[in-house]
């Protein structure tokens, strides 16, 4: 899994958002059409709080979101504004499975980074 690139900014720069997020998981090949990424929290950058989120994911075999978790063995912060980003961002995507997978749930990973960078 490669983690949610981020576009720079500085410490002080409001306006850092992430870049949308890549797929989970090459291998499972999950379909999400529509994955807003979640936005950087104003709180989280003014303190200078970064870290990877990662938001255990279950889908049920329409695709439909089942369960959304913080993994904390896979998360590198735990800050409640990036965690609630996450979460809530995860909890927006539309997905679907290829039809040979409409046998039960799947359960993927999604990271999220959360980087502040100095400015190009």
């Amino acid at each position: 899994m490669s983690p949610l690139n981020v576009l720079s900014a500085s410490l002080a720069n409001a306006s850092a958002r992430p870049a949308a997020p890549e797929p989970s998981s090459t291998e499972l090949e999950v379909l999400c059409h529509h994955r807003p990424a979640p936005p950087y929290p104003f709180i989280a950058r003014r303190m200078g709080i970064e870290g990877t989120v990662t938001v255990q994911v279950t889908l049920d075999a329409q695709g439909t979101i089942v369960a959304a978790e913080i993994d904390p063995t896979r998360s590198t912060t735990r800050h409640p504004a990036l965690t609630a980003a996450a979460l809530d961002a995860v909890r927006q995507w539309r997905c679907t499975l290829p039809t040979a997978w409409h046998v039960g749930t799947v359960t993927v990973w999604q990271p999220f980074r959360f980087q502040l960078t100095a400015a190009p």
